[in-house]
Parts: C-alpha cells; structure tokens; sequence
C-alpha cells in the first residue's frame, strides 16, 4: 500500500499527540503519586508522634502510682491526685520537636489531713493524776520516778521527717522527671531528631481549680537533649548515665 507525503504527516502528527498525552498522563499520575506520598509521610509521622504521647502519659501515670504506693504510710486518707496526665507533641521548624505533657495534681486536702496528729489509743501512755508516765514524743521528756528523762530522737515517729511530707509536690515532681527522661533516651528513635535539633519535653500541672494552693509556686519544667547526643546513646557511643548528665533542665 502507497502511503502519501501528507498521510504521511497526519500519521506522524496522530503519534506525536499520542505521545504527549501519554506524557502529560504520566507526569499526572507522578504528580498525584507524590501528593499521596507526602499524605502518607505526613500521617506516619504522627502515628509516631501519637505513639510518644501515650509513653509520656504512661510514664507520668506510672510516676504517679509509685508516689501513691510511697505515701501509703503516711497518707493513707482519701485518693492523692486530682485530674490524669496529658501529652501533646510537635514538630517545631528550626528548633526540633516539642512534647507538653500536663501531669495530675497532688490533693491540698489529702496532705493537710494526713500532716494532722492522729493519736491512736494503743499508744497513748497511762497517767497518773497529772502526770504522764512512759509517754513519748511530745518533746519535753518522759516522767519517771527518777525525775524527767529527755525523749530519745531515734525514737519519735519517722512520719515528721518523712521526705514526702517534707515537700509532696517536689517529691512528687522528681519522681516524675526521672520517668520523663527515661522516656526521652528509650522512645524518641523514630521521631528523626536532627542532629542539630532539639527533643523537648515540657511538663507542667494540671490548672488547680483552688485558688491560694500550696503548689501556686509550683514552676514549668522543661527537659532538653540535644539530637547529636540523643543519637551517640541510641548508637551506644555513650552510656546512660552519660546521656542522662546531658539532659538539660530548667524552669520556667
């Protein structure tokens, strides 16, 4: 079959289309297959975002029930902790990535109630008119026949000295941070901090709805690692202790 010079163009000419359609059909699909890409980068991203919100609350619900288990000695009224802990994170441009983490307060009422004397009549001492004989612990010494003996320290009750009573909210706190920070070293791998980034962790208290609490001194606390070091622990260049000296600290 003879094929004419202007057939001939029309062939080529119908190729030529078919060929650019082809190619602007695929740079379509390339482009969508990005978009979708970037939509799937994006949504694992915070799947593992979401993944260290739940370890931080874990971890501060974990703190939190240590610290109960502590007091059971001394605080043994009524629950210890008000409201349960919150965790939020987010990448920050330029900075590295940020964690907030809301813990539960510690109950005024549990520890007013249970920094109050409770006499118990199996320890009261016997008296005689007056007098006390065998007491303890009242601070003025014990009445015998002999005269007046002063108490013995190493005997009064270990609740007075008692590092949880002494300071619950920084009892408390301290318990909490050592769980935060853990936390940072063990689980922080697959958030891709930058070398010259920073992993944060902002933890405060939950709003106390009473105003004029104990703990309205109570301060932000703000742990810092930076990337570089943070990746020589995951890599076993450092040790943990090491790592942890790394971690700063501050108030706000």
């Amino acid at each position: 079959m003879r094929v004419t010079q202007g057939g001939t163009v029309v062939v080529i000419r119908a190729i030529v289309a078919g060929v650019v359609i082809a190619g602007a059909s695929l740079a379509a699909q390339e482009r969508r297959a990005d978009a979708l890409s970037a939509d799937v980068q994006i949504q694992q991203r915070r799947f593992q975002f979401q993944l260290m919100e739940g370890v931080l609350e874990n971890a501060v619900r974990q703190g939190a029930t240590e610290v109960a288990m502590r007091a059971q000695g001394v605080m043994p009224i009524g629950m210890l902790f008000m409201g349960r802990p919150k965790a939020k994170g987010f990448p920050l441009d330029g900075y590295g990535v940020v964690f907030d983490v809301e813990i539960p307060v510690i109950r005024e009422s549990a520890v007013l109630l249970n920094q109050m004397p409770r006499p118990s009549a199996a320890n009261t001492p016997p008296t005689v008119g007056n007098q006390t004989v065998g007491g303890r612990g009242s601070g003025a010494g014990t009445t015998r026949a002999t005269g007046v003996v002063p108490d013995d320290p190493m005997l009064r009750s270990p609740v007075t000295s008692d590092p949880f009573l002494a300071n619950p909210d920084l009892f408390y706190r301290a318990t909490v941070r050592e769980k935060l920070v853990d936390v940072m070293l063990d689980y922080s791998r697959s958030l891709g901090v930058g070398a010259d980034e920073w992993l944060s962790v902002v933890s405060r208290s939950e709003d106390d709805p009473m105003p004029n609490s104990l703990y309205d001194d109570s301060r932000t606390l703000i742990l810092r690692i930076k990337g570089a070091d943070l990746s020589l622990f995951l890599e076993g260049k450092i040790s943990r202790d090491e790592a942890r000296k790394r971690v700063v600290e501050s108030q706000f």
